[in-house]
């Protein structure tokens, strides 16, 4: 999970949960019940409200780093980048698997 000295901890709310931690290459996803943060080498380089999240994808490719791409809504906000090693697709699948009906929002009518 998240260790006390991470920059993400000084981030959370008091009563905010982490629901899922993927650990990639030189970087990590942290989605919590409000929102999701993306570390690179140590420094919070995302944090953003899930609401403000346009596109979450995840790539695949042989005989490379799989890749998790993830694009806010506003150009403010830079998307970022965090590659994957095979061991990890399992946290990534949780993450996703959490996070994707609330980008997707409510069922439209």
């Amino acid at each position: 999970m998240i260790a006390g000295d991470d920059p993400v901890v000084r981030r959370l709310g008091r009563d905010e949960a982490v629901r899922g931690v993927v650990d990639g290459i030189g970087g990590r996803l942290v989605l919590t019940d409000r929102r999701v943060l993306v570390t690179e080498h140590g420094v919070i380089t995302l944090d953003v409200p899930i609401d403000n999240l346009r596109l979450v994808e995840f790539d695949i490719e042989s005989q490379r780093p799989a890749r998790v791409i993830i694009v806010p809504e506003y150009p403010s906000d830079p998307p970022r980048e965090l590659d994957i090693e095979p061991q990890q697709y399992d946290e990534v699948a949780a993450v996703l698997a959490q996070l994707g009906p609330r980008i997707q929002g409510p069922p439209q009518a």
